[in-house]
């Protein structure tokens, strides 16, 4: 049991490693739509602090950024072995 519990951790910690290896690849402009995103920004405030012309494009732009992240991730060698 022990040994489970180890061996999903280390797994945890090599997703977290690709995840954050790979949001760091973003642009500057991914980055902050999806970090406003994963705090629990309301679309709006995201619209408004990024100066946004709607909530629809903030909408469109969190949706871009993030398939882009997993095509990132996706991409990676790691992804497949952690699998």
């Amino acid at each position: 049991m022990i040994v489970d519990e180890l061996a999903s951790d280390i797994n945890r910690e090599s997703q977290y490693r690709l995840f954050r290896k790979k949001f760091g690849e973003l642009s500057t402009g991914c980055q902050e739509v999806l970090e406003l995103f994963f705090d629990g920004t309301p679309m709006k405030e995201i619209a408004q602090k990024l100066n946004f012309g709607s909530v629809q494009y903030a909408k469109k732009r969190k949706f871009q950024c993030k398939e882009k992240l997993i095509s990132l991730i996706r991409s990676d060698e790691l992804y497949n072995e952690l699998l």
